[in-house]
């Protein structure tokens, strides 16, 4: 196979130019076509439209590598599967500005461009052409060029994604910032061309930040006693804070993290699958729902603060069509290697010093397939596991397909293990990055368990046992000199409001991690014996839900294409 695509390499320019400081950071953004509301600091504030249109949008570039057979794979897929980004879309040519309050001090300006392919037979004569885009300084007449970037021609999906953008200012009297799409070949002026994106266009002023940085380390498929196995991270919070019976909102993915990211319980956001069908036994025609669009997000609340936000995630059942994905000015899917995401997470990471950062990176090992120890063969490629969870099976039917021998019981434990020592050792440099940070709060999460035999199955989102439903939950704050344990019943989706706390965001947003509220975990994609369990901190007690308990989802019911639901399939869902 070729060598991995690299990333286009970050351009960066410093000129001593007259220029301004930042507005507001607060506000949301309508859509226009001519004229609306923008701003570099991600508020409102007017631009104006000189030439062509502008749209404020969410920009997608999405590639569907993830869940292809290998043997169908002619080229190696890049290390960024998908990403999705706040933008300006504009048309080609265009000219947009926006006027700047005067200041001083140095600043940095940042974007990411990308160009949208079209139908070859909107612009046949020049869709070989090259678009320039270019950013101005203007003061009165005086216009000055700092940066410029060109655009080929999208002959495939890696030249779509995104090339960054990056330069440095500094003086104090610049009273407008302007950007220019056109065609590199001045002879094509008049002519209309495609869509071109401009991400996140930006100012910060070099400063100290306020608030602390906030990072959320989150791991797909991880129990609660899988911590034994990860040496680094108990390192990193040996002197935090751990909740030692912290209870995952639902026994799959897609649910627990609506959860975490709006505060509220499965039945109140609707996020999950549709009903079963009434015989089971036959090819499961899943439904699935996104998150409601009125319900504010965790993400949403740090990025009204003025963070800086961000999510690197490896499971396309995180992808934005959930709506998981509002309120991260990136969001980014990965391969599933662990240090892909990891990679990712500190590129993104080093390139934005200047506001407050809220990340969230998200790791799927040790998810099925788990790794191979050694030589060891997997057993589960003497069963057709992946047609098997493409039926809709009962709770028996999945026991008796996964009756394995004791002794090939324990090479899947192994290799499990194995997923999580080695996601554990990915982690070593970039945790120790984060904790010389000045002023930190780091958290790790896991959005549910795995069954490894413990009530006589198999993998999640069957059941609740506490396999499933019980994971692990720390914080670690710049400052903290001792470990402190909390042993009472929590619901691992309070995190969320108790990020916001830490960081001196005060919402009253949902309970916190202090709540002595009852809560529940609720919502399987596979049949269960129950409708899921009820916790009640206050007395340590819990009580299983019968299914008649259950609950439906009743979010935005999500139109899957066909290769997100191979990739899907390909995960076992």
């Amino acid at each position: 196979m070729p060598a991995e695509i690299a990333e286009t390499t970050l351009l960066k320019f410093s000129y001593p130019l007259t220029f301004f400081f930042l507005l507001a950071c607060t506000g949301e953004v309508p859509e226009s076509d001519s004229a609306g509301s923008w701003n570099p600091c991600g508020g409102t504030g007017d631009f104006e439209v000189s030439v062509g249109t502008v749209q404020p949008i969410r920009g997608h570039y999405v590639t569907r590598w993830f869940g292809v057979p290998e043997e169908e794979i002619k080229v190696r897929p890049p290390q960024i599967l998908g990403d999705t980004r706040d933008a300006l879309r504009v048309s080609t040519p265009s000219r947009f500005s926006t006027a700047l309050p005067v200041n001083s001090g140095k600043v940095q300006f940042r974007t990411a461009i990308r160009r949208l392919p079209s139908p070859k037979s909107s612009f046949p004569a020049f869709e070989n052409q090259k678009i320039h885009c270019e950013i101005f300084v203007r003061e009165g007449d005086f216009l000055s060029s700092v940066a410029m970037l060109e655009l080929p021609p999208p002959r495939s999906v890696m030249d779509q994604a995104w090339h960054p953008l990056e330069l440095s200012l500094s003086a104090n009297q610049a009273k407008s910032l302007e950007m220019v799409t056109r065609w590199q070949n001045p002879a094509l002026a008049a002519q209309a061309g495609p869509s071109v994106e401009w991400a996140n266009p930006r100012i910060f002023p070099i400063a100290p930040k306020p608030k602390p940085d906030v990072v959320l380390i989150t791991v797909d498929t991880l129990r609660d006693d899988a911590v034994e196995f990860m040496p680094k991270i108990q390192k990193s919070f040996e002197n935090g804070e751990w909740w030692t019976n912290a209870i995952s909102p639902s026994s799959w993915t897609l649910p627990s993290y609506a959860s975490l990211f709006t505060g509220l319980e499965v039945a109140e956001h609707g996020v999950g699958r549709g009903p079963f069908p009434e015989v089971p036994g036959k090819p499961s025609l899943r439904e699935f729902y996104g998150l409601k669009q009125d319900l504010p997000t965790l993400a949403e609340r740090f990025r009204e603060a003025g963070y800086a936000t961000c999510m690197i995630h490896q499971n396309p059942f995180l992808e934005p069509w959930t709506g998981l994905d509002r309120g991260f000015e990136r969001y980014a899917r990965v391969q599933e290697a662990p240090q892909t995401a990891v990679q990712q997470a500190r590129n993104w990471w080093s390139q934005n010093p200047e506001r407050p950062r809220f990340l969230v990176l998200h790791l799927i090992a040790p998810h099925l397939p788990y790794t191979p120890v050694d030589s060891e063969s997997n057993p589960l490629d003497e069963l057709a596991w992946k047609d098997f969870f493409s039926l809709d099976h009962t709770p028996e039917e999945r026991k008796k397909f996964f009756q394995l021998s004791e002794s090939k019981r324990k090479i899947l434990v192994r290799q499990y293990q194995n997923g999580v020592s080695a996601m554990d050792a990915q982690l070593e440099d970039f945790l120790k990055l984060l904790q010389n940070e000045s002023k930190l709060v780091l958290a790790f999460h896991a959005d549910h368990g795995e069954e490894l035999w413990d009530n006589g199955s198999f993998e999640h989102g069957h059941s609740f046992d506490d396999s499933v439903i019980r994971v692990p939950l720390a914080i670690w704050e710049t400052g903290m000199t001792s470990r402190k344990e909390h042993s009472g019943f929590v619901a691992a989706h309070w995190l969320g409001a108790t990020l916001l706390k830490r960081s001196g965001i005060l919402e009253d947003w949902s309970p916190d991690l202090t709540s002595k509220h009852s809560f529940r975990s609720q919502g399987s994609l596979y049949r269960s014996l129950h409708g899921g369990r009820e916790f009640h901190p206050a007395s340590g007690k819990d009580r299983w839900l019968n299914l008649e308990e259950t609950t439906s989802s009743s979010g935005r019911q999500a139109s899957l294409p066909p290769e997100l639901a191979a990739a899907l399939s390909a995960l076992g869902y």
